[in-house]
């Protein structure tokens, strides 16, 4: 019976394709609700989209988050992988990233690909355990071998941490045949430097003396749109196609780079 609860409502969702005819939220939540309750787990995902975006239902998080819960449970990989966005951000639960490293791994080993991805981040960055770039690029991997929209991000990741690793300039490999590395084949360290915009004021360099007070420092009406009024950004002390002196287009004649 529950097949023919959620057949139906799929069925609609293709005619309303065929046909161009107007879409029914609300039709189609009385159907998933009728199969859901029955304990059809993909009526129990649907269901759950319906409650988290609001679609002919109320909008509600908590109550989306326990019919991905009930999917989950019963093995349901799309539902493991919204448990897992749901802890990760603290969406209709109390965020966990414990909880969520948990259910990205059951959708990951369910060869889920976008779960392999982030699980590889969450081990990268150290997020509900231990950081291990090792087993971040081993999930990595996976995900890229079943062609992942962001297999780009993915080997992005893989050179980053490569070059970080070894001081290698992306650009020229280490050849030092660029202006980017200024010929050394490093690459240069972001490091906390002068806001070259404010002169590390934190006010625009237009903004008069008398608005230039601690209280306007943290109005965003004031505060130099650079550095967000502190003053400070991730930079280089100095630019390496003028050497510091100002003049070329890289730095816009500051001598710096941010």
């Amino acid at each position: 019976m529950t097949g023919q609860f959620i057949g139906f409502a799929n069925q609609q969702s293709r005619e309303v394709k065929k046909q161009g005819i107007k879409q029914d939220y609300a039709e189609a939540f009385k159907w998933f609700n009728m199969a859901a309750t029955q304990g059809n787990s993909s009526a129990q995902y649907n269901l759950g989209i319906c409650y988290q975006y609001g679609r002919g239902t109320q909008k509600d998080e908590t109550e989306a988050f326990s019919w991905y819960t009930k999917a989950a449970n019963d093995g349901h990989v799309s539902s493991q992988l919204k448990l897992g966005d749901m802890y990760l951000s603290g969406e209709g639960t109390g965020k966990d990233e414990t909880e969520a490293l948990n259910w990205y791994k059951k959708a990951a080993d369910q060869n889920n690909a976008r779960a392999q991805y982030e699980l590889g981040v969450m081990y990268f960055n150290g997020q509900g355990t231990a950081k291990n770039t090792d087993t971040a690029k081993a999930w990595w991997k996976k995900a890229a071998e079943q062609d992942y929209s962001q297999d780009n991000v993915v080997v992005e990741y893989q050179e980053i941490l490569t070059y970080r690793r070894n001081s290698i300039c992306r650009d020229c490999n280490g050849t030092g045949r660029c202006h980017d590395c200024g010929g050394s084949g490093k690459s240069a360290r972001l490091t906390k430097i002068k806001c070259p915009s404010c002169d590390g004021t934190g006010f625009p360099k237009y903004l008069k003396g008398k608005y230039k007070t601690s209280k306007n420092r943290k109005d965003p009406r004031y505060y130099c749109t650079t550095c967000y009024g502190k003053g400070i950004v991730d930079g280089h002390e100095k630019c390496w196609t003028c050497n510091g002196t100002g003049r070329c287009r890289r730095c816009n004649g500051t001598g710096r780079l941010y």
